[in-house]
């Protein structure tokens, strides 16, 4: 509301938000700090009608953008979801954005799919990332959508609100100062990208068999000092580095001796496969244990 009011834009808000106590109220005295109009009626318990004449008298008003809030829903709550549907069937918008916590976690990707189905999402806004979330569930919510995010909260005030940049994001997502540095490397080693891989992690799934295309990704890119000065980790020591590459290739001659079910699923790698992956890769017990738990 904020963003689109400082351009200029004569924006209003309406609030349909019928099961929050003191919804309204709270909507009307945030809107009120920067001069906007809150349409809505804590009197009336039916959001679909709520938000059928509130919109109308936000659109005889000549408001240029107005911004409907409803009321937040799990995607179990069958009744809400089935609200949701009926407001927009309604209201005929011309874009619906889905609000994502942002420290959700790999549960957006569940939640964002389910919105997706109920109504046709437009874009995405991600909240609460001034504290310790860092937002990473909102790409699996984009990844469930196919929509992209369109600003992100930093606060809990109305101008607590930024466009969101995807390289800053990215940067901080990862804790990577030079993310522009690393990517032009990565573009340079003409790594190609594996969209069913990038869809399985999105969902939380990893393999023994990923984290060997991995490996082979970074071998790749460069030496790892390299790659950790990128990353903000130049002062690490040289020695610290070199050993973090000679681990590196040792995974990847242990991967070389597992089994396809081995690496579809580590959980089955007991002690009488690990003698076997030891002997075949001319490793040790230590080795074998420390890559399972890094991964």
């Amino acid at each position: 509301i904020a963003i689109y009011k400082s351009k200029g834009y004569k924006v209003a808000a309406v609030t349909t938000d019928t099961w929050r106590p003191g919804a309204y109220e709270q909507l009307v005295q945030l809107t009120d700090q920067i001069g906007v109009k809150c349409y809505g009626n804590p009197n009336e318990k039916n959001a679909i009608k709520l938000a059928v004449r509130e919109t109308k008298k936000a659109i005889n008003d000549e408001h240029d953008i107005i911004i409907v809030d409803t009321a937040g829903r799990h995607k179990e709550e069958k009744e809400l979801m089935k609200e949701m549907e009926k407001i927009e069937a309604s209201l005929k918008p011309n874009e619906v954005i889905l609000v994502i916590d942002g420290s959700l976690g790999q549960q957006a990707y569940s939640q964002a799919e389910e919105f997706a189905k109920a109504t046709n999402i437009g874009s995405i806004i991600v909240t609460k990332l001034d504290g310790t979330a860092k937002g990473g569930g909102a790409l699996s919510a984009c990844a469930a959508t196919n929509q992209s995010i369109r600003f992100i909260g930093v606060g809990e005030k109305l101008e607590d609100f930024e466009e969101f940049n995807p390289t800053t994001f990215v940067g901080t997502l990862l804790g990577i100062p030079d993310i522009e540095g690393l990517v032009s490397r990565v573009q340079e080693a003409e790594i190609d990208v594996d969209p069913d891989l990038v869809k399985r992690m999105m969902k939380g799934k990893f393999t023994l068999d990923d984290l060997y295309i991995q490996l082979k990704s970074i071998k790749k890119v460069g030496k790892m000092k390299q790659i950790l000065a990128m990353m903000g980790g130049g002062n690490i020591p040289e020695a610290l580095t070199d050993d973090a590459e000679k681990n590196l290739e040792k995974w990847e001659v242990v991967l070389n001796s597992l089994t396809q079910e081995e690496k579809e699923d580590p959980k089955i790698i007991k002690k009488t496969r690990k003698r076997r992956i030891a002997i075949g890769s001319g490793t040790d017990y230590t080795t074998i244990n420390r890559m399972l738990d890094q991964y």
